[in-house]
């Protein structure tokens, strides 16, 4: 038998619910059945223990798909004839399972067959062979369930198994039920789902960091860890997802300030350094850990860079830490570093609604690739969203410093508002090899099509990185590492073909700007282009850049298009 410990008052509101799943189907939406001959086998041999006062339950699916009364046989003992309904394609081969029903006591059990049975649309055993199904016909009053659980991690999935207090009480392992909790309400706070009944276990998965609340059977019996505290809240660690080389990173959930702390959280021998925008520490082989960041910790909030050696990857935990209920972050003049206090992606637009207090021009760079400016009315650029536990360079271009006001994410709904955008071009780059990364805003003047174009940025022949065409414009993320010269590549994504483009430029946090992109040209591109066009043909127009038309070429870019619009061709002079 299935034992779980109820209070009476518990097993009475148990019964309730359990006998609304005895209510058989009818038969008639199903074209098969098969027959179970059973038995009963309750080791109660006491004259009391009347076989008649039982009544048999067939289920498939948690669904009752027959009952069946005691039927007296004429040598004395009785026997139960269970016609069990189902499709003869869609429940063939399924297993069925039993309940015992006590009329006298109002409880039922979970029996245990003495073979499987399975639904086959012919009959299972006869009256001088039977199914015998075991249960234990008494009663010990359920006092609640043992926890035990390993740590919980959002994210994670981990098994809880619930011991009965005490260990032979009676209960109804399909009618436990988990239910979690956690703030906000509104957001479902774990996924959980039955995963054996010897013993009862559930397989559980935290969605999100914190306290989360849990209840079984919404309350009604009481949860003990094993010093016999009751549980009413269990914590959730966030997630510290580390991979090889470089990351930039916000401490979003939980300070870390021991170098314990550090050792847990950070993999301990897997680190090599960590950085803030004014703190560092160091695991050097023969010093161990140092440095000023050991001083001073890791609050929640704060913006850093994470280095990991070569060839490791690391899942670390951030325990008794909470959410916060919206941020705030003074953003001086210039360059800052700034969080991304959100446990999901978020966009710009749910962030910042409040968009009428930012500077005109301030832009935002992600170390992974990508770039977005507040325009003074929109975002614009290749950076899809504040992606969950990054931190971002911010470039606020007024002499002013202005308070940057997250919004709450309690509000916001659950789960990713955007994924990160992939690099579509030819190049491989690997971004965590390198501890920084510099973006350009820019346009390539002439160029056919251009969003069917992406600009690989180069140090060397070694692809650092690509510039997309968004909103008009090309953004592109080169990751560097100190001082470095950067070269351009221009491919046509249709057919694969590369050119170069003439300008280089060296390393700076950032160039150009959506109001004024950095011209970029490639006399390989123009002079590769092959018209049969004939620049004085009568049958032909002329325009510049601007989109303007003029009478005849001039120095500089010249667009020559045929009357019919069929052709077109470009000259440099």
């Amino acid at each position: 038998m299935r034992t779980y410990t109820f209070l009476l008052t518990i097993l009475i509101s148990v019964v309730s619910a359990v006998a609304q799943t005895w209510t058989p189907v009818d038969e008639h939406k199903y074209n098969d059945e098969t027959i179970v001959y059973v038995r009963l086998s309750t080791g109660d041999t006491s004259a009391d223990n009347d076989p008649s006062r039982y009544c048999v339950g067939a289920f498939i699916d948690g669904e009752c798909r027959g009952t069946a009364d005691a039927i007296l046989g004429d040598n004395g003992t009785y026997l139960y004839v269970v016609r069990v309904h189902g499709g003869a394609d869609s429940d063939h081969g399924k297993p069925i399972t039993f309940l015992v029903y006590d009329r006298t006591s109002a409880y039922d059990f979970d029996a245990t067959p003495s073979r499987p049975v399975m639904f086959t649309g012919e009959s299972e055993g006869e009256p001088s062979d039977c199914v015998v199904l075991s249960f234990v016909g008494h009663f010990v009053s359920l006092q609640g369930f043992t926890v035990s659980v390993g740590p919980l991690c959002a994210g994670e999935t981990s098994q809880m198994v619930l011991t009965p207090i005490p260990a032979d009480a009676t209960f109804h392992s399909q009618s436990m039920t988990l239910l979690f909790s956690c703030f906000p309400s509104h957001w479902t706070a774990a996924g959980c789902s039955l995963a054996s009944t010897a013993p009862l276990a559930f397989q559980v998965t935290p969605y999100v960091p914190g306290a989360l609340t849990v209840k079984l059977n919404d309350g009604q019996i009481p949860l003990y860890d094993a010093s016999g505290n009751a549980i009413t809240t269990l914590p959730v660690a966030a997630p510290v997802r580390l991979s090889d080389g470089w990351q930039w990173m916000t401490n979003a959930y939980g300070d870390v300030s021991t170098e314990d702390d550090f050792r847990q959280v950070y993999g301990g021998d897997n680190l090599v350094e960590i950085r803030t925008h004014e703190h560092l520490l160091y695991d050097d082989p023969e010093w161990g850990y140092f440095g000023t960041l050991l001083d001073v910790g890791l609050p929640q909030g704060t913006a850093y860079k994470v280095r990991m050696a070569n060839g490791r990857s690391h899942l670390g935990l951030l325990w008794n830490g909470r959410y916060q209920r919206g941020t705030t972050f003074r953003v001086e003049s210039g360059w800052s570093w700034i969080p991304s206090p959100y446990y999901y992606n978020r966009l710009f637009t749910s962030a910042f609604p409040e968009d009428d207090v930012l500077p005109h021009g301030l832009i935002i760079i992600s170390k992974e690739g990508g770039q977005v400016e507040w325009d003074g009315s929109e975002w614009a650029g290749d950076l899809p969203a504040l992606m969950a536990g990054q931190y971002f360079l911010c470039f606020n271009p007024s002499d002013d410093a202005f308070t940057l006001t997250y919004a709450d994410e309690f509000v916001m709904a659950q789960g990713d508002e955007a994924t990160a955008v992939a690099p579509v071009g030819p190049w491989e780059f690997d971004a965590s090899l390198f501890s920084d990364n510099m973006t350009m805003v820019a346009t390539v003047p002439g160029l056919d099509s251009p969003d069917d174009y992406v600009i690989g940025a180069f140090v060397g022949s070694e692809c650092r990185g690509e510039g997309h065409w968004v909103d008009g414009r090309f953004f592109i993320t080169a990751h560097v590492d100190g001082f470095e010269d950067v070269k351009f590549r221009l491919c046509h994504l249709p057919t694969g073909r590369e050119y170069g483009i003439d300008e280089s430029v060296g390393v700076q946090l950032h160039l150009g700007s959506v109001s004024h992109p950095v011209p970029l040209h490639s006399t390989e591109y123009l002079t590769g282009i092959v018209s049969t066009l004939s620049p004085d043909s009568q049958s032909t127009e002329r325009y510049d850049l601007m989109g303007r038309r003029v009478s005849s070429s001039h120095r500089g870019i010249t667009i020559i298009r045929s009357t019919s619009k069929t052709q077109k061709m470009i000259i440099k002079q």
